[in-house]
């Protein structure tokens, strides 16, 4: 049997302790399902909500390709996370392992600089400034916040620098962390650990992310440098293993999630799937639960 939870929330945000009443309404709905009989269809959201993005955006989505020097086999691949009028920026991730994210200028498409990072969820634009979100739900789940001002910061490559064997430029795991070294003096890093950033939006000037642990989903926003909760969600994990299940284009984003939520015997868990959407300011949770399988 499905149940329905709707409700919406009305956020009141103070500048420097006076209130300017800056009212934001974000209307959430969370809805579970039965994994029997909705699975199919929660499928299909997915995949709907895909082809919408398609439709509305024609080149939506856009890769970063660079081939092997011998132009037959890809040797790295980034997807397309932001754009604006002066810069694309692009994403990759080998999971555990890390990820980086690349902004490219639109005007000098062989300008490249590099930001090595954990795995990027989404990056946002606004106060002048870039914010890349970044989240891992490997071993204990870590998440970041990355403000930068300026890509040009970063340390600037060419695109003949990332071919295999051309030469020594070439960013590897081996010096990416003195790559961060650089990268770290010149962006302000907010971060936490054993929680994990599923989801991250922005609506009228707030900037709203869902983090999970290993039991529930919360939903924070951000006030300065400080994350605030403001209520808790589902009292589930929603977090994936996998980054290309995010859907994104503009203030539009779907990820679809599959986690484990362990028993108090922890000989048996929960195994929960579902999806999480925001479009036209509402922020929407579908999820479905299997409960008590066994490990």
């Amino acid at each position: 049997m499905r149940s329905f939870v709707i409700y919406s929330i009305i956020i009141l945000l103070c500048s420097n302790c006076s209130c300017d009443e800056k009212k934001s309404d974000l209307k959430i709905n969370i809805i579970s399902l039965d994994w029997e009989h909705d699975s199919i269809s929660l499928e299909r959201e997915y995949h709907s909500f895909i082809k919408q993005i398609k439709h509305e955006y024609k080149d939506y989505p856009r890769y970063l390709v660079v081939y092997d020097s011998l132009q037959k086999h890809i040797f790295h691949s980034w997807r397309e996370i932001f754009r604006n009028n002066e810069w694309t920026a692009y994403s990759q991730c080998f999971g555990e392992f890390g990820g980086s994210v690349v902004f490219q200028e639109n005007n000098q498409k062989d300008n490249i600089y590099f930001y090595p990072c954990i795995c990027a969820l989404s990056v946002e634009y606004y106060d002048s400034t870039f914010y890349i979100m970044e989240s891992s739900a490997h071993l204990h789940g870590s998440s970041k916040i990355s403000r930068l001002p300026n890509p040009k910061n970063l340390k600037k490559y060419s695109l003949n620098d990332f071919i295999e064997n051309t030469n020594n430029k070439s960013p590897n795991f081996q010096d990416w962390n003195s790559i961060g070294d650089v990268v770290d003096k010149r962006i302000h890093i907010i971060q936490w650990k054993k929680e994990v950033m599923t989801f991250a939006f922005r609506q009228k000037d707030i900037s709203y992310f869902l983090l999970t642990d290993s039991k529930s989903t919360y939903l924070k926003k951000l006030d300065h440098d400080t994350l605030i909760t403001l209520d808790t969600l589902i009292n589930y994990p929603t977090y994936d293993w996998n980054d290309f299940n995010i859907v994104q284009f503009g203030s539009k984003r779907l990820i679809k999630f599959e986690s484990r939520k362990d028993r108090d015997s922890y000989d048996f868990y929960d195994k929960i799937e579902g999806i999480i959407s925001y479009a036209n300011d509402t922020l929407t949770i579908k999820y479905m639960v299997k409960e008590k399988q066994k490990w």
